[in-house]
């Protein structure tokens, strides 16, 4: 059985916590759509996505090619480490 806490109206846990209470979210006014609240997104330049991604994709394909080529020749510093070069 709850108790009551300062306030006469304010019901509390057993540990004497305030309860929650659930919040009331108004509804759109009548003729307003429902994500009328969002901004507009911003246009995307496509061309400008493709080449920024373009650049992305190439310099991932020539890492794992350089990586590649050093596992096949045996060419792995074990000493060439993410700590290491933090230090």
């Amino acid at each position: 059985m709850p108790r009551q806490g300062s306030h006469p109206d304010e019901a509390v846990t057993d540990k004497g916590l305030p309860k929650r209470t659930p919040r009331t979210v108004a509804a759109p006014a009548r003729g307003e759509a429902a994500d009328s609240a969002r901004p507009e997104p911003k246009p995307v330049d496509a061309e400008e996505l493709r080449r920024r991604l373009g650049g992305f994709y190439q310099g991932a394909r020539d890492g794992r090619r350089v990586v590649e080529a050093e596992l096949a020749e045996g060419q792995t510093d074990p000493g060439d480490t993410a700590q290491e070069a933090r230090t």
